[in-house]
């Protein structure tokens, strides 16, 4: 077998290769997905300057700071949908979308809102899969996956996600960046370049100032980190398979990032969730989860091949298992 590894910080996509199955979210802690998540995202938080938003009001580029920050909170959406949405099996797909739902808990207590609200929107967008969002989920963990989605409610320009964010007492944290840049421009637009004075009109100044407050206001914020996320004593043991810890998810996260696109087919991704939709309604009429709870066979006879025949499968069965070959492509 070969094994090629190389540093968990390289911008390779592939940070082990081996014949073995690839890495789940199942071996890796929530916590230390999340602190993964906050190295990563903070690092590209913590490189906008004051000219970055500046800059990104006026509709210039000085650096691709702003830009390359929002391309991976966009990755990090499309990855959790694929790691959801990839398998067949029921639940698998619960047991991914309950672990993405702990990691978004845990990334908030981290203060890590940007990771967050990237996950959460994730798991809202197939409300269609109620077997996948449910099934796994105790009714403490449906009331956090409720309390997240309620931090992401738009009612009252994001008062919600705002008062989570000013109730830290640190001003460790990483911003849901997409709220204040929506803020930022809509105050750029609404005001004044010039003022009139004695009839002649002149720079607003005023504006200029209030513009920088609310950058700073931004800005006031610093990522975490390294060594308050990963110290030594997380670095290693926390991986469920029983090594890698912290570095391992931390590896396994950023390849996973870089591999997944900012951008996929919208409609191929409502293909998917149709497809498996009509699997888990199908499912859900015929008990299945409930019968396999109790020991019994749930596999339903037209699924059955007998000797010399071929199995027949439901048209939403072939969807299914065509678009599992697409997903990864999108």
């Amino acid at each position: 077998m070969t094994v090629i590894v190389t540093s968990p910080s390289s911008s390779t996509k592939s940070y082990i290769e081996t014949r073995s199955p690839p890495p789940s979210p199942e071996q890796f802690k929530p916590g230390d997905i999340a602190i993964s998540l906050s190295l990563i995202e903070g690092d590209h938080y913590s490189k906008i300057t004051q000219a970055d938003y500046i800059a990104h009001l006026r509709g210039t580029s000085i650096t691709n700071h702003i830009e390359s920050a929002t391309k991976i909170n966009n990755r990090l959406v499309n990855w959790v949908k694929t790691k959801i949405l990839s398998s067949g099996d029921v639940n698998k797909r619960a047991t991914n979308f309950r672990r993405f739902v702990l990691t978004a808990e845990e990334c908030r207590k981290l203060q890590n809102f940007s990771s967050m609200s990237a996950i959460v929107a994730a798991l809202q967008s197939v409300p269609q899969l109620m077997l996948t969002r449910e099934s796994k989920l105790t009714k403490s963990e449906k009331q956090l996956l409720r309390q997240l989605e309620g931090i992401l409610s738009p009612h009252g320009d994001h008062r919600a996600y705002r008062e989570a964010l000013q109730s830290n007492k640190s001003p460790v944290a990483i911003p849901w960046l997409a709220v204040h840049l929506r803020s930022l421009q809509n105050f750029y637009d609404r005001s004044r370049v010039t003022t009139v004075i004695d009839q002649r009109p002149l720079i607003n100044f005023s504006r200029c100032a209030r513009l920088l407050e609310r950058i700073d206001e931004v800005r006031r914020y610093r990522a975490p980190r390294d060594s308050e996320l990963m110290p030594p004593d997380k670095r290693r043991g926390s991986c469920a398979g029983g090594g890698g810890g912290a570095s391992a998810a931390l590896a396994w996260v950023k390849t996973g990032l870089d591999g997944s696109p900012s951008v996929i087919s919208r409609e191929q991704f409502d293909a998917r969730v149709s497809a498996l939709a009509e699997d888990e309604r199908q499912m859900r009429e015929r008990r299945e989860l409930e019968l396999r709870s109790l020991g019994f066979d749930t596999v339903p006879r037209h699924r059955k091949s007998s000797a010399g025949s071929p199995t027949v499968r439901s048209p939403a069965t072939r969807m299914v298992s065509m678009d599992s070959r697409l997903l990864p492509r999108i």
